[in-house]
């Protein structure tokens, strides 16, 4: 699939992540981040290919989704459906003034229809069509997920993230203060560890909930 071309705009930002993915938000921004965190994702995409939709009075239209994503294949069980994404803010679809401050491409109506469309279009070739919201986004697992992303691309494993599974027994868990702890004598020596202990949660190595702000207080295990 070619990617389609983000034009540069006075309005809108634009840049492109280190994947070379383009980007015309900073909501789409935030959104391959959560893609390049997902160690379920294969591969990702600006998606080109335009779906056809009829608006209310029958007149043929076209519409072109965000994004493509290809996940690999996971252990034993089924893999995951490829995915066609719309991304979009939030708005009060229940507020009529919410509603007549948003541009044509936002009219509710007619991302119905055209969501519709693309809902069937995507079953056809065996896809989901999914609309990722601004809630869905920017949640305290984004913010994760940005700030593990520094130690998931600049740092490598050393004898030290050895140390730290070598500490962790299966089914039992600990907060990261308390495995810090029992790992450095001085703080100097615990501040050391942090970059492989957030590695090894990057990597998936170490399980921790992510969808609470990361702290001190966090959980973390060995993956069951």
């Amino acid at each position: 699939m070619v990617t389609r071309k983000i034009q540069g705009s006075p309005v809108k930002v634009t840049g492109i992540v280190p994947s070379g993915v383009e980007f015309e938000s900073h909501l789409e921004e935030d959104f391959l981040v959560l893609l390049r965190f997902d160690h379920r994702v294969e591969h990702f995409e600006r998606w080109e290919d335009e779906i056809v939709w009829y608006d209310d009075k029958g007149k043929r239209r076209t519409y072109t989704p965000d994004f493509f994503v290809r996940y690999k294949a996971m252990g034993a069980g089924p893999s995951l459906r490829p995915e066609v994404i719309e991304v979009k803010p939030d708005f009060d679809e229940d507020d009529p003034r919410a509603v007549a401050r948003l541009p044509r491409s936002e009219d509710p109506r007619e991302n119905e229809l055209k969501w519709n469309a693309a809902t069937k279009e995507c079953k056809r070739k065996g896809f989901r069509f999914l609309v990722k919201r601004e809630s869905d986004i920017r949640s305290p697992y984004l913010t994760n997920a940005k700030f593990l992303m520094a130690y998931l691309e600049r740092h490598r494993d050393d004898v030290r993230s050895d140390q730290i599974l070598a500490v962790l027994k299966p089914g039992v868990r600990v907060s990261m203060g308390n495995l810090l702890a029992g790992l450095g004598k001085s703080a100097d020596d615990r501040l050391a560890y942090r970059p492989f202990l957030y590695r090894l949660i990057a990597t998936r190595r170490l399980d921790a909930d992510l969808t609470e702000l990361l702290t001190d207080s966090t959980v973390i295990g060995l993956p069951s």
